[in-house]
């Protein structure tokens, strides 16, 4: 797998993380007052608390893993070819790979061509052998 698809795949990671923090903190979060006027009397205090421990995981869990992934980008970011070089050596890197390419894409023709001259060479080596036979 190439570089770029490697870091499409940690920024997808990270935003799923990110929204799987959002719903478990929506489903499991506490109720927090708004008001201090208006206390929060429909939820028992030891649920408070233990959503209260349980949001605590569940952010810690998040932070970890968005972390991980932030840090994964950055190595891979880093190591992309040319990142550290300014426009100009990244115009002369394409020129040069691209004669690259087209040197190899001539070798390949060439290299197809003898292939096909060989293949003429041993056709012809057959029929003169089925003729001789008969």
């Amino acid at each position: 797998m190439d570089r770029v698809s490697q870091l499409q795949d940690v920024l997808d990671k990270t935003v799923q993380d990110f929204a799987s923090a959002l719903l478990e903190l929506q489903h499991g979060a506490p109720p927090v007052m708004v008001d201090a006027s208006i206390p929060v009397t429909f939820v028992p205090d030891d649920i408070v608390q233990t959503q209260t421990a349980s949001t605590a995981a569940i952010l810690d869990k998040a932070i970890t893993n968005m972390t991980t992934s932030i840090n994964h980008s950055s190595l891979l970011i880093d190591s992309l070819p040319g990142v550290h070089l300014n426009e100009a050596q990244q115009m002369d890197r394409l020129r040069e790979l691209d004669r690259e390419s087209k040197d190899a894409d001539a070798d390949l023709e060439a290299a197809v061509a003898e292939t096909m001259a060989m293949m003429r060479k041993l056709q012809e080596g057959i029929e003169e052998v089925a003729v001789e036979r008969r």
